[in-house]
């Protein structure tokens, strides 16, 4: 328990698994934060977008206290000695405190749809569930504000015409089958 010198911190050093042992089904090392603030022998981080949309994607990670464990590769920090922490490996991987669990939903930001090839990518402004999709919630129509009284200004997709072709966290690509 010693003061730790928070500017020295090198976020890709920090890594959450699943269970603290080496069968951990599901691992995240950070690319990036920044710290918030120091307390003598705890730091707080901010985590970057990028980092909590990883985090958010792997539905086995950071969704409990039970499955939420934090390894620190030695040197990660500095003691304000400038001592360097030591190893926490996956067997010592320490369990978190304080989880608060994700509450926000996505929101639909932007769309990209190919004509030609029947593909749509979805983006979100976090990371989804593919496999919650539900295509019949989807219409394309050809005005912002439309009475949806005319069929030939909008589609709504079907069950059967939608499949899942890929997802890199916040976009899901889409294929409608015009058939």
């Amino acid at each position: 328990d010693e003061a730790v010198d928070g500017d020295t911190l090198k976020p890709e050093g920090l890594t959450f698994l699943s269970m603290n042992s080496s069968n951990a089904t599901s691992s995240y090392t950070l690319t990036n934060g920044s710290v918030i603030s120091v307390q003598q022998s705890w730091i707080e981080v901010n985590l970057t977008i990028a980092d909590l949309n990883e985090l958010k994607a792997r539905i086995n990670l950071a969704t409990q206290n039970n499955e939420t464990y934090l390894t620190v590769l030695a040197g990660s920090i500095l003691d304000t000695s400038e001592n360097p922490l030591i190893l926490v490996n996956f067997t010592e991987a320490i369990p978190v405190n304080i989880l608060t669990p994700d509450i926000t939903s996505p929101e639909l930001e932007s769309f990209t749809l190919d004509m030609n090839s029947g593909e749509m990518n979805l983006t979100y402004s976090e990371s989804v569930l593919p496999s919650t999709l539900t295509s019949t919630a989807f219409t394309i129509q050809n005005a912002m504000s439309l009475l949806l009284t005319d069929s030939d200004l909008y589609h709504t997709l079907t069950e059967r015409k939608v499949t899942v072709t890929g997802v890199e966290n916040t976009v899901v690509s889409v294929v409608i089958d015009n058939s």
